[in-house]
């Protein structure tokens, strides 16, 4: 699957604005999908779960003392993790999104 199709997973399921999706793809070797699937437990709530795309949209919280929420779909791909994140920032950017994405990125590096 590629990021577009990610970005329009998320679009449907939350109310995001599109062009404010964050993609990234971390490299994570042959990890399992119940891996992926205990560092989004950890890190966040699962609410969907497609097994058979391996695949999962979840919500994780980010920002100062980690009060917002943002949105993620992540798809474990071959050697690699595809996120999709949003999060709607306030009157100060808090740069969530990418805060999301490196919590996320280090998790998964500490589960290879």
């Amino acid at each position: 699957m590629d990021y577009k199709e990610l970005n329009e997973i998320l679009v449907e399921y939350a109310e995001v604005e599109k062009e404010k999706i964050q993609n990234a793809t971390i490299k994570t070797g042959e990890i399992s999908i119940m891996r992926l699937r205990n560092v989004l437990i950890i890190n966040g709530k699962i609410l969907e779960e497609y097994l058979e795309k391996n695949l999962y949209i979840a919500t994780v919280n980010g920002g100062l003392a980690k009060m917002s929420k943002a949105w993620v779909v992540a798809e474990l791909d071959k050697d690699c993790v595809k996120l999709a994140v949003y999060a709607k920032e306030g009157l100060i950017k808090q740069n969530i999104s990418q805060g999301v994405i490196k919590l996320l990125a280090d998790a998964l590096k500490k589960e290879m």
